[in-house]
Formats: C-alpha cells, structure tokens, sequence
C-alpha cells in the first residue's frame, strides 16, 4: 500500500494508533485525537472583532514513549518526585454538565497541582475578573475541601479522615 495516496485520518488509524497503543497507552481513556486547544487568535479593528485561525494540537512521533517513561520524564523536567502521582492524576470535578475547562484554565490548574505536589503550604490564584477563577479553583479543591472542613464548614486544624 502507498502511504502517499492515504489519507492524513489512514495514516492515523493504520500506522500512527497501533504504535500507541504497542507502547503500553490505552487508546480510550488516555489519548485524544484531532484536540482544538484555542479558538483562534481574537482580531480587534475599530470597533469590529474577528477570529484567526483555530489551533489544533497535531503530533508526529517517531517513537512513542511509554506511559511510565513519559511520566519519569515528566517529574524529572518538573522537580517532582516520582510519589506524587496520585496528586496530578486525581480527576477535575465533573458538575455533570460536559463543560471542560478553557485553555488558561487548565494552565492554572496544572500549575496548582504542581504546587500541591511540591507540598506547597499556600498557593494564590491570580487570575481576571471574569476568567472563571471559582470555577477553575474548584476543579481541584473540591476534593481537599471535604477532607479539611469540619461539619460546620470551619476549617480544621488536623485533616478529618
């Protein structure tokens, strides 16, 4: 078969998916195709706005790392040590809505998470008015709010099991 007459959507099911998955990822739960990470940049002339072209995340890997190995890698560029895990991996809470948060959202949450897996005792959230700074603050607070309020909604001292 000539790779030249596939389509770009072939190559992806045919060479690019079966590689993944050889390197250990599990194609459903871990990977995300043809991802759109912006809108597009937003063009103010006068009084009228438009917007640019939309970004979409493409990647061509020649190898592709393990799950394991990408995380090694990832703690090791970061400063983190390898027990932190099952910090960054706890899941953002899901108000059942579908709503996912944007772009700079999730810069700021994975710059918290990374505060938190360094053990960081504060950690301030700057954000614009209107940028959705509850919304993003509790896609990972919401978890360490239940274990560190009292009934009452007081803060406690010790971490309530």
């Amino acid at each position: 078969m000539d790779k030249k007459s596939l389509s770009e959507r072939d190559i992806g099911s045919k060479y690019i998916a079966p590689a993944v998955q050889q390197a250990g990822w599990d194609m459903h739960k871990q990977v995300r195709e043809e991802v759109s990470f912006t809108k597009g940049r937003i063009i103010v002339r006068g009084k009228l706005h438009s917007r640019g072209e939309a970004r979409r995340a493409e990647l061509t890997l020649d190898q592709f790392p393990s799950p394991a190995e990408l995380w090694q890698r990832y703690c090791q560029w970061k400063g983190l040590a390898n027990t932190v895990q099952h910090k960054i991996e706890a899941p953002n809470y899901d108000d059942g809505s579908g709503r996912m948060p944007r772009y700079y959202q999730m810069n700021a949450i994975n710059r918290t998470v990374e505060a938190v897996a360094r053990d960081q005792d504060r950690i301030l959230l700057v954000m614009a008015t209107g940028t959705g700074k509850t919304y993003t603050a509790f896609q990972k607070g919401q978890p360490y709010a239940h274990k560190n309020a009292n009934l009452d909604g007081r803060w406690a001292t010790q971490p309530v099991a």
